[in-house]
């Protein structure tokens, strides 16, 4: 799954972003914890330095809208790895990597508990988890995602991260999920529309 998520980014993906984002699947928590429920919900660190070594000859680092990102060192292994992961995933699974990633620049989890659901009976037990029915609420705490920071001299910097990602992210969706998202968080946000508008002028 880390594949298809830096796959789907279009200039890389930082390491926080990654590790953010697999600590949002379910699907990859699930397959994490299958034997234990860990009191933080979230990806070992460990995991991701594993899967980052079995992928070093493959990936690169560099500079993409102010941030270190991970990506694929050619072009050849975007080809590939769109073509094996991203276009094999099913309708489900293309919603859920798409979601988890507009939730990550929405900050929709940001400090809230996200429900986790267990299905494996031994767990359900040991946990006395049957009469929630395995639903469980825990917080993935995720890094901000603000639309600018402001450092320590007080000078604004734009997240140009969520500026450029959020909007292509939202495009994957499917309109009635979409919709009321780009109303609220780009059409209708007045700080958003602005920065972009500042970026695109930079940018000419």
């Amino acid at each position: 799954r880390a594949i298809c998520y830096m796959t789907a980014c279009r200039n890389g993906i930082s390491q926080n972003e990654l590790e953010d984002v697999l600590s949002l699947d379910d699907e990859v928590l699930a397959s994490v914890f299958q034997h234990y429920i860990p009191p933080v919900r979230r990806l070992p660190g460990i995991l991701w330095t594993r899967i980052r070594n079995d992928l070093d000859e493959y990936i690169t680092e560099k500079e993409a809208d102010d941030s270190s990102v991970i990506f694929w060192y050619h072009r050849r292994f975007i080809e590939v790895a769109s073509a094996e992961y991203i276009s094999k995933m099913n309708s489900k699974e293309r919603e859920a990597v798409f979601q988890n990633m507009v939730d990550l620049y929405k900050e929709t989890w940001k400090g809230k508990s996200k429900p986790f659901k267990i299905n494996d009976p031994k767990l359900l037990n040991k946990y006395n988890l049957n009469e929630s029915n395995g639903e469980i609420q825990a917080n993935r705490f995720t890094t901000s995602q603000p639309i600018e920071f402001v450092d320590a001299n007080g000078r604004i910097q734009f997240n140009r991260r969520k500026l450029n990602e959020l909007p292509q992210f939202l495009s994957q969706l499917t309109a009635n999920l979409a919709t009321p998202i780009i109303a609220q968080e780009i059409v209708f946000n007045y700080t958003f529309m602005r920065k972009v508008s500042i970026l695109l002028i930079e940018e000419k």
